[in-house]
């Protein structure tokens, strides 16, 4: 009898702008807007990441569509690593308000946005929009291993590296 091979793909989609202009927030409620309508096992993110004058990280966020998210994200630059806590969000209008709130320009900060479909405990598909003015790399990871002190496996990386990456990263 011959054996069946069988096939898996992902699927990802990525739209990355420069955060330079006022349309930069339209574009990326319009983009929550349209990934709104939340299927099972499907997340929206929603980061926002800057330098502030030290070069040290300033990083907030939330997320819609799970009691408790799966994933784990630091964010890394030249001099720092960060972890990213995110907030729960009550609806997906709720997390529109938080992308709209900003205290600072859309051209000082990273902003990232995206949909996760994580389904039995494996990242299978992400829509995302992002971009920003810091040189900065946003990691996805799965699940934090809280007996070994580490984050999982490394699931996505947003951004572009133009320096070697901090060892911090790598002790975590």
């Amino acid at each position: 009898m011959k054996k069946k091979t069988t096939f898996q793909y992902d699927t990802q989609t990525f739209n990355e702008v420069e955060l330079s202009s006022k349309k930069t927030l339209k574009k990326a409620k319009e983009f929550l807007m349209d990934n709104s309508d939340l299927e099972e096992d499907e997340i929206l993110y929603v980061v926002k990441a800057f330098e502030n004058g030290n070069g040290e990280l300033i990083v907030d966020g939330a997320y819609y569509g799970v009691d408790m998210s799966p994933l784990t994200f630091l964010i890394n630059s030249k001099d720092y690593s960060e972890h990213v806590f995110l907030a729960e969000s009550l609806s997906s209008d709720a997390l529109i308000a938080y992308l709209l709130s900003n205290k600072k320009s859309t051209a000082e900060y990273n902003l990232y946005v995206f949909k996760v479909l994580y389904k039995n405990f494996k990242l299978c598909e992400i829509k995302s929009f992002y971009g920003g003015a810091n040189d900065l790399v946003f990691y996805i990871f799965d699940e934090y291993d809280k007996e070994f002190n580490r984050h999982g496996e490394v699931l996505k990386r947003f951004g572009t590296i133009n320096y070697i990456p901090s060892v911090k990263l790598f002790c975590l």
